[in-house]
């Protein structure tokens, strides 16, 4: 196996010690020490400790696009099932930014990520542009909403039945119009 290079043991490191320790209590210092490192090379890689929650998902994501690349022709359920399978294999790792009050990180990295996944996989119009930017905030925002609501549910709920339910509502609103309310 593979040497875990700086970058990932600190974050390693961070992880370990939000086992035991709450986020705000954990110095600069201390995961350094655990990862092996100086507080040089940690802030040579990060700003703070927040940083490394970033790392963290930004490796996170690159992994998922190379699953996603597989999907050829999948379906949007297909993508969701394939989201939510990949996120419960992250799940204590989620439940962790969710303790420490730091989830909200997420948010914009779904944004990032989403607005990422629909240029590099032609879902782009130019026509839509401004179309664009309002569906990739509501889509990354739902994502978000879905999966702070899953993890805070203890992940109970089967990835594949969260993305049929999900893809069936959506179906739904689009076929039915505008409901009155009387």
């Amino acid at each position: 196996m593979a040497k875990r290079n700086a970058k990932d043991e600190i974050c390693f490191a961070l992880f370990v010690l939000l086992r035991r320790h709450d986020y705000e209590s954990i110095t600069v210092s201390d995961i350094a020490e655990r990862a092996g490192v100086s507080r040089m090379t940690f802030y040579r890689h990060f700003v703070n400790k927040e940083d490394v929650f970033i790392y963290y998902a930004d490796e996170r994501f690159d992994e998922f696009i190379h699953i996603i690349r597989k999907l050829k022709n999948g379906t949007i359920e297909d993508f969701l099932i394939a989201l939510f399978n990949f996120l419960a294999k992250y799940e204590e790792s989620l439940k962790v930014l969710i303790k420490t009050g730091k989830y909200g990180i997420m948010l914009d990295k779904y944004e990032q990520y989403f607005n990422y996944i629909y240029h590099k996989f032609s879902l782009y119009d130019d026509h839509y542009k401004l179309l664009n930017k309002y569906t990739v905030s509501f889509i990354s925002g739902g994502i978000y909403n879905a999966t702070y609501k899953w993890l805070k549910n203890n992940s109970d709920d089967d990835p594949e039945a969260i993305a049929h339910q999900l893809v069936e509502v959506f179906d739904k609103f689009a076929k039915m119009g505008v409901p009155s309310i009387g």
